[in-house]
């Protein structure tokens, strides 16, 4: 079986106002999920973006966003990731 192992996973800025950049790396093309949850655990936003093989950069818009502190999931082929973003 594969070995899925966590991508390297980069958030900035954090803390955040109106857009994060998401940086990690895929070992092929993918499409990759991002969803935003508050602390409640409800899903608030969501989206899907393409990322090339190897390091990608990846933009989510945080405009009209409450401030506070929310739970981003990264989803994608080679694996998943979680990292607290703090909107002000």
């Amino acid at each position: 079986a594969p070995i899925h192992s966590n991508p390297l996973l980069a958030i900035s800025p954090n803390p955040a106002t109106d857009h994060i950049d998401i940086s990690i790396h895929t070992k092929r093309p993918a499409t990759v999920q991002l969803r935003l949850y508050d602390l409640q655990g409800s899903l608030v936003r969501s989206e899907s973006q393409v990322a090339a093989a190897g390091s990608s950069t990846l933009r989510m818009n945080l405009e009209g966003m409450a401030a506070g502190l929310y739970m981003l999931e990264v989803l994608h082929p080679d694996g998943s990731g979680h990292e607290k973003v703090l909107i002000r």
